[in-house]
């Protein structure tokens, strides 16, 4: 399976009657590519996402590193929460710094402030004003625990990105790379960087070549002992590359939000500048070779139950917790971040996304899920390079009860760290295996009777003119001219 292991079909628990993923197939090429090249994940969710630093983000990153590995970490935000830290990344961690009181995490110049602002949780960036300082003991940065899977004794390249003033006068900073364990040697030269220039984003990396290190390896944004961080200054992202690894997939949160519903993650991705999904998005790409392959997982539900706005999609749908209002919100994300994909010409085709509605809960209101599932699958069914996977059909409540994955008896929303490891990895193995199997398809059976006749050419040609991706019958993520050529060779030669 082009080097990708897959779950057995037993571990998946998927359900016989309808199966536990639509428009998986879709999803292919990502899948391929994913064994011989670099992709990225990218995550959209509520509080599951990151709860207690664990959740659907570490859950997914174990499950991509179990089957095609993992090149970098996520893409992290220096001022994570405000500087309070949020739980982003599996063995790597932005370190937590509001404590120390010597950055500010908001007013930044527009230039910058637009580039990784407020409004998507849990995003944020460092800032000192000119005339302000950062104590060298500020321990701001990015830290690779002894347990990465990019290892800690092979080489590194660590990025980071900071802002430039066009007064910027005497800012500067003096970034560096250590062992984070006592003694704290330091392992990059000592530069000091200006931040005087034009008024912009730059970055940085900083090599460090393979060694025999086994302890925890980060990237600080000033040496400790050394001159302060004189501001003005901006640091905003931060990332560690295994540059030596050509294949494999990273993954990071965008959003992760508690309490929020799909309704708040559309609402507050609409409001979002463009500048910060542009950036965000620029620098996830900017490690792959082109066209850049990133599948966006989006997960919701458990507060959808209770949402009272209308739909923040076109079509501002009440009540807010309805199917139909759930199914307007996810249309909106997506739409939304389509449209970055096009403004920037970064193609269509390399875009993907996932729909997960949350794992059964165990209330009065456990009713909506399935039908926010069903949505899940329309979507799915009419969107191209986007699959839908039904947790009801993966586990169920007796089975969470069963293991303890429900975080207390009480609390049915959150699983604990296992739960979602376990979740995350029939998830992507039931993504993938539907992916695969689609491969065995007969592209003249369309209609899939198990006969090539008539109905199979009525069949495609009632699906083709809508472009409905069921009618991509070449797997190429687009309906056009070769998909026709694809099935008429297939069915006049009566079968494949």
């Amino acid at each position: 399976m082009n080097g990708l292991v897959l779950a057995s079909v037993a571990a998946l628990r998927v359900c016989a009657a309808g199966g536990s993923t639509t428009g998986a197939e879709s999803l292919r090429a990502f899948w391929d590519a994913a064994a011989t090249r670099r992709v990225d994940v990218v995550m959209i969710g509520d509080s599951t996402q990151l709860f207690q630093g664990h959740g659907w983000d570490e859950g997914w990153a174990r499950a991509m590193h179990a089957r095609s590995g993992l090149f970098a970490t996520g893409l992290h935000a220096s001022g994570e929460n405000a500087g309070n830290g949020a739980g982003v990344g599996w063995e790597s961690i932005t370190q937590a710094n509001a404590s120390q009181g010597q950055f500010r995490y908001t007013g930044a110049p527009p230039h910058l402030h637009s580039t990784c602002g407020e409004g998507l949780p849990p995003l944020g960036y460092l800032f000192l004003p000119s005339g302000e300082s950062a104590a060298s003991l500020s321990n701001a940065g990015l830290t690779l625990r002894v347990g990465s899977p990019l290892g800690v004794n092979g080489p590194l390249r660590f990025h980071f990105v900071y802002g430039q003033f066009a007064d910027g006068g005497a800012g500067t900073f003096r970034p560096v790379v250590r062992i984070d364990a006592s003694p704290f040697t330091t392992l990059s030269p000592l530069t000091d960087i200006s931040t005087a220039g034009a008024n912009r984003v730059a970055a940085g990396i900083i090599n460090i070549p393979a060694a025999e290190r086994n302890s925890p390896v980060a990237f600080r944004w000033t040496q400790a002992g050394g001159p302060a961080i004189r501001g003005p200054f901006f640091g905003s992202w931060m990332r560690a590359e295994r540059p030596d690894r050509i294949s494999g997939a990273s993954v990071s949160t965008i959003y992760a939000a508690g309490g929020h519903s799909a309704r708040d993650a559309a609402a507050d991705l609409i409001a979002a500048p463009d500048d910060t999904l542009v950036s965000f998005f620029s620098l996830i790409r900017s490690m792959q070779q082109e066209p850049s392959l990133v599948l966006i997982r989006v997960s919701f539900g458990v507060n959808d139950r209770t949402e009272t706005l209308p739909s923040a999609g076109p079509m501002g749908i009440l009540p807010g917790n309805s199917a139909a209002a759930f199914e307007d919100n996810i249309g909106a994300i997506i739409t939304r971040l389509s449209s970055i994909w096009e403004s920037q010409g970064w193609g269509s085709e390399s875009l993907y996304f996932v729909i997960a509605v949350s794992p059964p809960v165990s209330d009065t209101k456990d009713n909506f899920l399935p039908a926010y599932s069903t949505a899940a699958d329309r979507i799915a069914a009419q969107r191209h390079r986007t699959a839908s996977v039904r947790f009801d059909r993966l586990t169920s409540e007796a089975e969470l009860v069963e293991r303890g994955w429900y975080v207390t008896p009480t609390d049915r929303t959150h699983l604990i760290a296992e739960g979602y490891i376990a979740l995350s990895d029939r998830e992507v193995g039931a993504l993938i295996a539907a992916a695969m199997e689609s491969g065995d398809e007969c592209a003249a059976d369309y209609n899939r009777d198990g006969g090539v006749d008539g109905a199979d050419l009525e069949a495609f040609f009632t699906d083709w003119p809508l472009a409905l991706p069921r009618a991509d019958v070449n797997r190429d993520g687009g309906v056009d001219g070769s998909d026709v050529e694809t099935f008429f060779r297939a069915w006049t030669a009566g079968g494949c």
